[in-house]
């Protein structure tokens, strides 16, 4: 069976989160393509993190899924549009999964993603309904949304080699999102949200502390002189929510992602 789909994590100072993101997709239940990315973090343990996970992936000492494992120290705080414009152009599946770090994964994420994408020819991207207590439990059935009203996501979009459009490189590190997404809606196609593999986003986990980059004014410059017609898309708030709901009940993690 061939590698369906490839998968791209960007860490930066961000090691714990990075780590549980690994291990969700460690438990993925269908083979995959990753490229980890560092860049140049000065967290102590980073290092030997990926060193050891890369040595391990060599001697085949893990049972996980990965077809094919890239680790990539780009040596600076590399513009994160340059990662995903170099990602989907050097990968060789026709699915692409541009992950956030900071999210933990049903373990049917990147399957339920394959699912609807070969279902749906015009369905061009795919999101998981995120931090939602009605949708806590992952199951094997089957369930999405096709979305008729255009929306972004940016923290889990998993999409069509094919549909995806080169950012501009005056776009750096902000609006990467929202410029696939306008493309994306331009060429016909629409997005979905899957409802049974539901995932958590933490948010804005890479901080000033932490060497992230949190200035868009000149990114929102050249954002606001493109000519695309879809700009100022918003999330659905009724699927997904910036902060996690179930944080105000303290419920666990694992039991939020265990099956229903």
């Amino acid at each position: 069976m061939s590698v369906e789909i490839s998968v791209l994590v960007v860490n930066l100072n961000n090691l714990l989160y990075t780590r549980q993101c690994i291990e969700d997709l460690l438990n993925q239940d269908v083979e995959f393509n990753l490229r980890l990315v560092d860049q140049n973090s000065t967290e102590e343990g980073t290092n030997d993190f990926f060193n050891n996970f890369f040595l391990q992936y060599v001697n085949g000492e893990f049972t996980g899924k990965i077809n094919l494992l890239e680790i990539i120290h780009t040596g600076y705080n590399r513009p994160l549009n340059y990662l995903w414009n170099e990602f989907v152009d050097t990968s060789s599946t026709d699915f692409l999964c541009l992950l956030n770090n900071d999210v933990r994964l049903s373990p049917n994420f990147l399957s339920t993603s394959i699912s609807v994408l070969e279902k749906e020819p015009l369905v061009g991207f795919v999101n998981h309904v995120t931090n939602n207590i009605i949708y806590s439990r992952w199951s094997d059935l089957l369930e999405y949304k096709i979305m008729e009203q255009p929306y972004r996501q940016g923290w889990d979009i998993t999409l069509r080699k094919s549909c995806y459009s080169q950012i501009p490189k005056d776009l750096t590190f902000f609006y990467g999102d929202d410029y696939i997404y306008s493309k994306l809606y331009s060429s016909n196609y629409k997005g979905a949200y899957i409802l049974n593999s539901p995932i958590i986003h933490f948010e804005a986990k890479t901080t000033v502390e932490k060497g992230g980059l949190r200035d868009c004014s000149t990114d929102k410059e050249v954002f606001d002189l493109l000519e695309l017609d879809h700009k100022n898309l918003t999330f659905n708030k009724k699927l997904s929510k910036w902060k996690p709901e179930f944080t105000k009940i303290k419920l666990n993690i694992k039991t939020l992602l265990s099956k229903s």
